[in-house]
């Protein structure tokens, strides 16, 4: 299709370099040039483009086995302190109730990581002990309106 001679091509690198014979480092689409190993301009080189190195990002290393266990020792004991809540709030005070014990758990669970992520130093434990601050009083005040629709269901319509 496009028929260029060495001569032809010699003369476009010479014209791009401005100086003739010397390789010319092209940069490709992006902002990564292609280095020569003519070791600049006092030449010397063999004119061969090398691309820069490849970097990758790091691989996440596995979690250890005792923070697996940990982790799903964590997860069980939250799921029986939810049904517990929950068989407790219904006995108590029926579907108003059941919800009670659950979003009151829920609550209870977050305000009791707050006090480990406030006193770190990481910032990012910090943000994380406002979130859990804000959803544990949030949570709290939840339950405390579920509870009181659980006692006037209860007591009935003439608040006995």
């Amino acid at each position: 299709m496009f028929d260029i001679s060495d001569q032809e091509l010699d003369g476009i690198e010479a014209r791009a370099s401005g100086h003739a014979g010397e390789p010319v480092a092209f940069r490709p689409m992006g902002d990564t040039v292609l280095q020569t190993d003519s070791g600049g301009s006092g030449g010397g080189g063999n004119g061969t483009a090398e691309p820069p190195p490849m970097t990758m990002a790091p691989v996440p290393q596995p979690l250890p086995s005792e923070l697996r266990r940990d982790t799903a020792l964590g997860a069980g004991k939250a799921m029986v302190y939810v049904t517990l809540g929950m068989v407790v709030g219904a006995v108590a005070g029926g579907a108003y109730g059941a919800a009670t014990g659950v979003v009151a758990v829920g609550a209870l669970r977050n305000l009791s990581r707050v006090r480990d992520l406030w006193s770190s130093s990481s910032p990012e434990d910090r943000i994380e002990a406002g979130k859990s601050t804000t959803l544990g009083l949030f949570g709290l005040g939840a339950s405390a309106f579920l509870g009181y629709q659980a006692y006037k269901e209860k007591s009935g319509p003439d608040g006995d």
